[in-house]
């Protein structure tokens, strides 16, 4: 018989709750497990989506820009495609014009050959006429004696006119087999050699003249000034050297190549050069130094208190000689001081010194570069620097302008 179970014991509510409670954390633990669980595939699949975002836009920007790239080849291999033809349609068009210029120049080479060959049959046919008529004239007698030699004269002339009308015409029928007609043959023949050798001559000469001209243009002029610079002072310096060997001056011996009013000109120059560099503004000690000069040139100088002064200083000694005292300091050197105590103006030159300086003062205060400005002048600036600007115009174009601006004020113009 088997064994009887045993009833569960009763819980306690005590108990109950304490299981309830229980349950009720792991419930909310799994559930917390749960949402965390949640949260971490969230992230995922968002970081997923983002990757595969940015791998989409990456091949689609390195599409774009492949295709960007192969529409730029495209188009490059187009243009030059179109440029290919372009070149080759204008080589077809020069070919064209060539071919097209080709006979026409053709024909004006056959045109002037065939021009010079109509000059030079031109100068046969006058050589042909003058002979002609020379014979001629070689032929006519001047008065008959009797009716034979009438006879022989009408003959001559018949000839004569025979002659000169078949030179005449355009088809010139070859010469006879006279001595007259081979005379009439030479001198043709030099004539045109004469013609040739002018030709020549004219061909020779235009040569030479275009291969002088070439090497004209092929000098440098700064350069050879420069050689002939370096010529003259090697020939200057080469001088001095002989004249040195000689025991000459070659100062003095160069004056012989001067005349008297050449050497008159040179020093006029030299003094018109040095009062133009006097004139001209160089720097500030430049100018200080005019202004002291000028300054002193007004200040003159007390000579009778220079004299007596100088006096004193002086004294004669045994043999009857004047010398300088020693101790007096009139005529003192460099390193002396004794100008601190015995230099010491008296009233009339301080008031001397005095008035120059106010004169100076007045001067300056009196000289002023600004134009005063004219009342009844036409206004035709906007400012200062507008005005200066035209005034510095008018020192140069008024002269031309002056008509121009008179008819403008007329109103006659055009």
């Amino acid at each position: 018989m088997p064994p009887k179970k045993k009833a569960a014991p009763r819980k306690t509510k005590a108990q109950a709750a304490a299981e309830a409670k229980a349950e009720a954390e792991a419930q909310a633990v799994a559930a917390a497990a749960e949402a965390e669980s949640k949260e971490e595939q969230m992230e995922e699949d968002s970081q997923e989506a983002v990757t595969v975002k940015t791998t989409t836009m990456t091949t689609e920007t390195i599409v774009t820009t492949t295709m960007t790239i192969v529409s730029a080849q495209e188009e490059s291999k187009e243009d030059s495609n179109s440029n290919n033809k372009k070149v080759e349609e204008t080589k077809e068009k020069e070919e064209e014009k060539m071919v097209k210029e080709s006979p026409a120049k053709k024909k004006t080479g056959r045109s002037k050959r065939k021009a010079k060959d109509d000059e030079m049959v031109e100068e046969e046919e006058k050589v042909t006429t003058s002979t002609t008529t020379t014979t001629s004239t070689e032929t006519q007698a001047p008065v008959p004696a009797s009716e034979q030699d009438q006879d022989q004269d009408q003959d001559m002339k018949e000839v004569a006119a025979e002659v000169s009308s078949s030179s005449s015409s355009s088809a010139p029928a070859p010469a006879p087999k006279t001595n007259g007609a081979a005379l009439t043959m030479a001198e043709r023949m030099e004539k045109l050699k004469g013609l040739r050798q002018k030709m020549n001559a004219s061909k020779q000469a235009n040569r030479t003249d275009l291969m002088a001209e070439h090497q004209k243009s092929k000098v440098n002029h700064r350069e050879e000034a420069k050689k002939a610079r370096a010529r003259e002072a090697a020939e200057e310096m080469m001088a001095k050297q002989e004249a040195e060997e000689a025991g000459e001056d070659y100062e003095r011996s160069q004056f012989w190549n001067y005349s008297a009013e050449s050497v008159e000109r040179w020093n006029e120059k030299q003094e018109a050069k040095r009062i133009r560099m006097d004139n001209k503004f160089t720097d500030w000690g430049q100018m200080n130094h005019k202004k002291y000069l000028k300054q002193v040139g007004e200040l003159k100088p007390n000579l009778a208190a220079y004299n007596a002064k100088k006096e004193a200083a002086m004294h004669v000694n045994e043999d009857g000689e004047l010398v300088v005292a020693s101790d007096s300091g009139f005529y003192r050197d460099a390193n002396s001081v004794a100008f601190l105590s015995d230099a010491k103006p008296n009233a009339l030159a301080v008031d001397r010194l005095a008035a120059d300086v106010a004169k100076q003062i007045e001067a300056r205060s009196k000289f002023s570069k600004r134009r005063a400005h004219k009342e009844d002048e036409d206004v035709n600036y906007i400012n200062d620097a507008n005005q200066r600007f035209n005034q510095k115009i008018a020192r140069f174009y008024d002269k031309h302008t002056k008509e121009i601006r008179d008819d403008f004020e007329r109103g006659t113009a055009l």
